[in-house]
């Protein structure tokens, strides 16, 4: 979903929300960006709970590009993860015998 700062301008009976000076925000490495997005409509039944939340103390943005980057850094450290650990996986396979061909093997030496 998108984790945005907005003003609450409208809401309906059917729950439908309009938002104004919407900014949706973007994290990476513990830092944040916003990307101005202006005004946004939410119709009702994505509406799970709409209410206030209190003052909330954030460090200042950084650069969108930087945090952009920043993301895309995380991302394929996290793929490069995966593949090792499927690679290990498989090798895994291979290098480790189990324990019935281990007891064959000293049985016939």
């Amino acid at each position: 979903g998108i984790n945005a700062e907005y003003g609450l301008s409208s809401i309906d009976s059917y729950g439908n929300l309009l938002l104004s000076n919407t900014v949706e925000r973007v994290y990476a490495m513990g830092f944040h960006a916003d990307i101005p997005r202006g005004l946004y409509l939410v119709r009702g039944e994505n509406v799970a709970l709409a209410g206030e939340m209190g003052d909330m103390c954030y460090e200042a943005a950084k650069p969108l590009d930087q945090i952009l980057h920043w993301q895309e850094m995380e991302r394929l450290a996290r793929d490069e993860r995966k593949r090792r650990v499927r690679q290990l996986s498989a090798e895994a396979i291979f290098i480790i015998p189990d324990e019935h061909t281990a007891l064959e093997d000293d049985f016939y030496q």
